[in-house]
């Protein structure tokens, strides 16, 4: 599963990737990477609390983390 951070891309990419964005539950969210993407899972220490978790969305292309004043896009 690959994905970007929103601190390698620029404002203008960063709205075009956000476009139709919805809410995703948190906990779903995080299984999904689990199951996935280990490497980030770990990386993030996703097994703590995330006070971020509750911004995350989906895309048509992309799942969005919302963590640590930061969001990973993860390509579907």
């Amino acid at each position: 599963m690959d994905f970007i951070s929103s601190k390698s891309i620029t404002k203008e990419r960063y709205n075009v990737l956000l476009r139709d964005a919805k809410p995703i539950d948190y906990n779903k969210l995080k299984a999904i990477i689990k199951a996935k993407c280990k490497k980030l899972y770990n990386m993030l220490c996703l097994d703590y609390p995330n006070p971020y978790g509750d911004n995350s969305k989906e895309t048509p292309k992309y799942y969005v983390l919302a963590h640590s004043m930061s969001e990973y896009f993860i390509k579907k």
